[in-house]
């Protein structure tokens, strides 16, 4: 059995956006929504989020027709973690 390697987190998050960018598969962008969401609750990412635009990611999905990605771009779709506050959030605004 081959073992893969062990990505830093600014690359696995890397390797996440590029998947969500380039898939055609609506089940894989939520999927990849969501587990960014995931990195979003943890403050120790916010530099890696913010240097890969995923913030901006975020708010672009809210105008989406699929109500998964706007939930999940919303916070809504991870309930094992509580919401941020508005000034944790990326120039104040929610994830």
């Amino acid at each position: 059995r081959q073992n893969k390697p062990i990505l830093k987190p600014h690359s696995y998050l890397q390797a996440l956006v590029t998947e969500f960018q380039v898939t055609d598969s609506t089940e894989a962008k939520e999927q990849v929504l969501a587990n960014l969401a995931n990195f979003a609750y943890d403050p120790s990412n916010y530099e890696y989020l913010r240097q890969l635009q995923v913030l901006d990611l975020f708010l672009d999905m809210l105008t989406e027709d699929n109500e998964t990605l706007v939930e999940f771009a919303m916070g809504k779709g991870c309930p094992e973690h509580p919401p941020l506050s508005p000034g944790q959030g990326h120039r104040g605004q929610m994830l």
